[in-house]
């Protein structure tokens, strides 16, 4: 599992990337004065539903995301750890664990009867660390460090004006010598608050 060369084929992922990436913002654009007005915590209860070669060795036993975003100039930003665990189907490969480190930018709509949809894309790095104590290797070996990038849907609904219930689905493309495609459904809850005056003042 251990490499740090990429795969030498372009991949549409990227593709898909930048065409959401500079996806033009005059459909939404919103108010610069919005800029960090607000700020919101979330966390997510994330599980894997996909099935590719990388399933084959291992299998997800679930992970949590606890993220913190604010309006920025255009849409919004978004700043976020995921953590995941992974067992071995076979003796033969080490169990891991994952932290995804992201930063994450998109739009959001708002829908009639209190929902929302959002429509984001992330970069990241992607850390692993292989749970093998018995490996007669050097310990750096255990951690594996990639780029990871992302698409993200999200449907919210407002239960009140600061709280909203989400639902998440997210893909993810971790770039080690054969990629891994992580497709993930989340759900979970998010607060918004008031930002104080000096970080609004800070910012602006």
């Amino acid at each position: 599992m251990k490499s740090n060369s990429r795969s030498e084929t372009w991949n549409p992922t990227l593709s898909l990337f930048i065409l959401v990436l500079f996806f033009p913002v005059s459909l939404i654009a919103q108010n610069c004065s919005s800029a960090f007005e607000t700020f919101s915590i979330g966390i997510h209860y994330q599980s894997n539903i996909n099935s590719n070669d990388f399933h084959k060795y291992w299998r997800s036993d679930g992970g949590i995301e606890g993220y913190l975003s604010t309006p920025f100039y255009f849409g919004e930003t978004q700043f976020g750890i995921t953590y995941t665990s992974f067992s071995a189907r076979s003796a033969d490969q080490p169990d891991f664990s994952s932290l995804l480190f992201y930063l994450q930018w998109g739009y959001k709509f708002s829908l009639p009867l209190n929902l929302s949809v959002a429509l984001n894309t992330s970069a990241g790095l992607f850390q692993m660390n292989f749970d093998d104590s018995d490996l007669t290797v050097d310990t750096g070996l255990l951690t594996e460090r990639e780029l990871a990038i992302g698409l993200i849907a999200l449907l919210g609904y407002s239960l009140y004006t600061d709280l909203q219930l989400n639902l998440q689905l997210s893909y993810y493309n971790v770039f080690t010598k054969k990629n891994i495609q992580l497709v993930n459904l989340g759900f979970g809850v998010s607060k918004t608050f008031s930002s104080p005056q000096w970080l609004k003042d800070f910012f602006n």
